[in-house]
């Protein structure tokens, strides 16, 4: 799902969040499992952000 919402982002322009869905996919492919949880919340951030403004127009 990570690297799905990633290319996603970026194919959108939304840099900050395939950025932070990047950090995930890595994690993730090296099992760097003590990463999961804050990679999970920066994702959780900056998809707010994007909600948020897109709630604004």
């Amino acid at each position: 799902m990570a690297h799905t919402l990633k290319g996603v982002a970026a194919n959108m322009g939304f840099d900050p969040l395939s950025e932070a869905c990047a950090k995930l996919v890595y994690a993730v492919r090296n099992k760097k499992t003590e990463e999961y949880a804050e990679d999970w919340t920066m994702i959780q951030e900056q998809h707010g952000k994007i909600m948020d403004v897109i709630k604004d127009l």
